[in-house]
């Protein structure tokens, strides 16, 4: 039986934070499912809901993310995914062992 998106990305989330990275209150900008990540060293955010850095999401007029094209020379084509929220605050508090911190 294949693993449902939820276990894939508690999958994933589970082997970054063993890897030291950070989950942050503040979600994906693409889907909104899945908590950013935070880089251990870089502090760069990363989705892996849509495998990711947020610096590299590219969202078009009606707020699809776009997924870079391998052809017609790496421009940006709209890509399946549901608009990112019309407004949601920007959250940097950090999750760790189960309790927030500023």
């Amino acid at each position: 039986m294949p693993m449902s998106r939820t276990d894939l990305y508690s999958r994933k989330m589970g082997e970054l934070l063993l890897k030291g990275w950070t989950m942050l209150a503040e979600t994906c900008p693409a889907t909104g499912e899945v908590p950013l990540m935070s880089h251990p060293t870089t502090g760069r955010l990363f989705s892996i809901a849509v495998s990711k850095y947020v610096d590299e999401m590219r969202f078009d007029d009606e707020g699809n993310l776009l997924q870079e094209s391998t052809e017609a020379g790496g421009r940006f084509a709209a890509a399946a995914l549901p608009a990112p929220p019309a407004h949601q605050p920007a959250d940097r508090r950090r999750i760790t062992s189960g309790e927030e911190s500023l």
